[in-house]
């Protein structure tokens, strides 16, 4: 807490989260030290030290030029965009697409979306007040302790963390694009 010259706290607004910062480090392999990345694949295996010694040093690099350029505030994340890279040749969109609707079902059966995931999601966005994410909160804890102590379900149901839905798959991938001009990119950048 900072305090002004009278000593008394200097409350900050939260505001939104325009740039969607919090989502720098979703999906980054955690390094040896365990700073950085996403803690919630190391149990499936998917740790630094089994990456290959180039792929770390790809990762890193890529990561650091991310967070360069995430200095400036006329760069964002995008809440709507995948980066996927080393795609394999031989895969397509349709692939690709069913590829990503697998490993949604899979991280939501697995719970690697937590509530506090949402609930940043939800901040980040500057759509619901903060009374409004506490009483979504307090109905979700009410759901679970329903749940657990066997009481019947009521008749409006509603989870923290959504669904997926196998037919309305475009609902949540809505397009994809390849883009395999791997060449034209190594010579923009080098």
């Amino acid at each position: 807490t900072e305090y002004d010259e009278d000593g008394n706290p200097i409350t900050i607004k939260q505001g939104k989260d325009r740039r969607y910062l919090y989502l720098k480090n979703e999906g980054r392999v955690a390094d040896q030290s365990g700073s950085g990345g996403d803690k919630k694949f190391s149990k499936s295996g998917n740790t630094w030290e089994d990456l290959p010694e180039s792929d770390q040093s790809k990762r890193s690099k890529a990561h650091q030029e991310k967070h360069t350029k995430l200095r400036s505030p006329l760069f964002f994340v995008n809440p709507c965009r995948l980066s996927l890279r080393n795609v394999a040749k031989h895969v397509d969109e349709v692939e690709l697409k069913k590829l990503i609707a697998k490993s949604v079902q899979v991280g939501l059966k697995e719970n690697l979306v937590s509530v506090d995931d949402v609930i940043a999601y939800w901040r980040a966005g500057g759509t619901m007040s903060e009374r409004e994410i506490a009483t979504k909160v307090a109905m979700e804890r009410n759901r679970k302790a329903r749940e657990k102590s066997g009481q019947p379900k009521t008749q409006v149901e509603v989870t923290i963390i959504p669904a997926f839905n196998d037919k309305d798959v475009k609902r949540y991938i809505p397009s994809l694009y390849i883009d395999r001009d791997v060449d034209a990119l190594a010579a923009s950048s080098g």
